[in-house]
């Protein structure tokens, strides 16, 4: 009796994907990070 050997596939498009949305959701957050104290003075508020 012979064993099947499945050979691993890696979707690519999909790993980069979802590598794309992770890094536009982390570079997100670093603008806002940077924005907000300035957004937090413009409505009066301290930082």
């Amino acid at each position: 009796m012979a064993a099947i050997v499945a050979t691993p596939t890696v979707l690519w498009r999909q790993v980069l994907g979802l590598t794309a949305v992770q890094g536009a959701i982390t570079l997100a957050w670093v603008i806002y990070r940077l924005y907000l104290p300035d957004l937090l003075a413009q409505f009066g508020w301290s930082p």
